[in-house]
């Protein structure tokens, strides 16, 4: 029994453990939130000085642009926000999880 119980802490210590592996991709697609939101600045100035001289379709196409960009961001959230929670479920202390309660319903209504 003894051996076994061994395993068993040994086994929920490399699982905890491998929790950080998630680390590099939430900084990645932390960072690439930075690239899409300049991209989305750049392509919102550019709609404001030729949307006025161009055609309709430009026009369109170029909401269209910012419409794909701001998808493309709230999808990387969505991804970020429970890799991060589930790595640092462990680990975060009382307090910390009462200062961050209502980050769980970040989409209801309550």
């Amino acid at each position: 029994m003894s051996r076994l119980l061994r395993l068993e802490r040994v086994l929920e210590a490399v699982l905890f453990g491998s929790r950080w592996l998630l680390a590099p991709f939430c900084l990645g697609l932390a960072i690439s939130l930075i690239v899409l939101l300049c991209n989305f600045a750049w392509a919102t100035v550019d709609l404001f000085l030729h949307g006025i001289q161009g055609s309709q379709d430009h026009l369109i196409i170029a909401v269209l642009g910012l419409i794909d960009v701001s998808l493309m961001a709230n999808l990387v959230l969505i991804v970020i926000l429970p890799a991060t929670r589930t790595s640092s479920a462990a680990w975060t202390s009382t307090t910390t999880r009462i200062a961050r309660r209502g980050w769980g319903m970040l989409g209801s209504a309550s």
